[in-house]
């Protein structure tokens, strides 16, 4: 992807000071909201109208905190342009979680890398003792997830161009004519005016046969749709016994993958996991993970949370997890 052009430097010296707020102040996180709303930033969704407005191409690098490594954003995609201007990824739940349940060692998946946000995060957190894969299919995505990890020193991960499935084989990556990065699907059909690209998909369980099964593996999956085909593709590791996963749950876009949540829902119990919901909770000083649960994945209240845990009792990962998890209404601790 070429350089960005046009970006001023008043507005680079802006995103500086902008990612120097602490952000953790509920104040202060107000004022940045307003802040970025003020100079165009928009929401959380495609906007045309709004990306638009900023140039294409990648930004010089910045330093993201709190983890410290070094990304270059493409500030017409909203994600990125709030990371740009905030220095955090734009899924704080993430961001926090991934500190509290890994450690040096550790092994790491992230199914569906996209730029490396996560992977990043989760290679700075896992040391040179840890090792794991990042699988990114789009190949225009894929060159960017190989540039931010070319600008840091992690070589614990190993970038991967392919999608997981659970069979070998060729498949088609659907993608909108712009806009996010993040949204290509192996599930469904090209939308009209859209791009697609034909992608190799592998089982992911080869990968996995290179790692420790005794030591704490933790996946994570976004795949749009495609996560019980991934889940099928790493089953023999389901039943590790240090195993944890984070993924995604859109029961539209699973429909169009021929899936459903009951059929998700099917699989993790039959290899042991309880299902659990994040909620950020800002104070007035401080911002805090909570985790609910054990939840029903098929019970449609579940449905608000679009990312949910799979831990197994008595793991290593449900022990870190520990102090942050309450009871789901309805339930006794």
């Amino acid at each position: 992807m070429a350089d960005a052009q046009g970006i001023s430097q008043g507005t680079k010296t802006l995103a500086f000071a902008m990612r120097r707020f602490p952000l953790s102040i509920r104040k202060t996180w107000w004022w940045w909201e307003q802040l970025y709303r003020k100079i165009g930033g928009g929401g959380f969704d495609d906007d045309p109208e709004t990306d638009a407005r900023w140039p294409g191409g990648l930004q010089a690098p910045i330093v993201t905190r709190p983890y410290g490594f070094k990304v270059r954003l493409d500030l017409r995609l909203w994600p990125e342009r709030r990371t740009y201007f905030s220095g955090s990824y734009y899924q704080t739940s993430l961001e926090y979680l991934y500190r509290a349940v890994l450690r040096p060692g550790d092994q790491y998946l992230d199914i569906g890398a996209n730029i490396g946000m996560t992977s990043l995060m989760a290679a700075s957190l896992i040391g040179d003792r840890g090792k794991g894969f990042a699988f990114e299919p789009n190949p225009e995505t894929f060159d960017r997830l190989r540039i931010n990890f070319d600008l840091n020193p992690y070589r614990n991960i190993e970038l991967v161009p392919c999608a997981v499935a659970d069979v070998e084989s060729e498949a088609v990556l659907s993608l909108p004519a712009e806009g996010n990065t993040g949204i290509g699907s192996l599930a469904g059909s090209p939308e009209e005016g859209g791009r697609s690209f034909k992608v190799r998909t592998v089982p992911g369980q080869r990968y996995l046969d290179q790692l420790d099964r005794s030591r704490p593996t933790f996946v994570k999956v976004d795949v749009e749709g495609f996560e019980v085909k991934v889940l099928s593709g790493i089953r023999s590791a389901l039943d590790w016994p240090e195993i944890g996963l984070v993924l995604e749950v859109n029961e539209s876009m699973l429909q169009r993958a021929g899936d459903s949540v009951a059929a998700m829902d099917e699989l993790v119990k039959a290899h042991g996991f309880e299902v659990y919901g994040m909620d950020m909770h800002q104070t007035r000083f401080d911002r805090t993970l909570t985790i609910d649960g054990p939840v029903e994945l098929a019970d449609p209240s579940t449905r608000r949370w679009a990312d949910v845990l799979l831990l197994k009792p008595g793991t290593t990962f449900r022990e870190r997890l520990a102090p942050l998890i309450r009871p789901a209404a309805g339930r006794t601790a």
